[in-house]
Parts: C-alpha cells; sequence; structure tokens
C-alpha cells in the first residue's frame, strides 16, 4: 500500500466507523496491530481527527512511518 492508499482508508474507516466514537472524550482502544494495514489505518484516522488513542505495547512509529511508500 501507498501512504495515499492509507490515508484514503483512514478517511473511509473514520466516516464509516471510527466517527461515531468522536462524541465522547474517552479516547479510542485499538487491539490490533499497529504494523498491519488495518491497525495503522485506524491510528492514523483516529490521530487526523483529535481523537486519542490508547495503544498497547510498545511500537516505533517513526520505523514504521519511514517504511511507507510515498
Amino acid at each position: 500500500m501507498t501512504s495515499s492508499d492509507l490515508v484514503q482508508k483512514a478517511n473511509g474507516l473514520w466516516e464509516s466507523t471510527l466517527s461515531e466514537s468522536s462524541s465522547g472524550d474517552g479516547p479510542v482502544f485499538m487491539s490490533c496491530d499497529l504494523e498491519s494495514p488495518l491497525g495503522f489505518a485506524s491510528f492514523m484516522a483516529c490521530a487526523s481527527n483529535f481523537k486519542k488513542v490508547f495503544i498497547p505495547g510498545t511500537f516505533n512509529m517513526s520505523q514504521m512511518l519511514q517504511s511507507v511508500p510515498r
């Protein structure tokens, strides 16, 4: 996937599902792996719409961002 594909998927995921959680102040609890396209798109959707995300575990975000083709 390219970065453009991920942005489109993240936008679609926000519109179809995650925007329903935007009315509350609580964070979105993610149980999916950030290294998968679904996990990363979910993270991007929440982050770009200023929704807090709780991610269990430790992930090297800078390494993952650098690996996405532009």
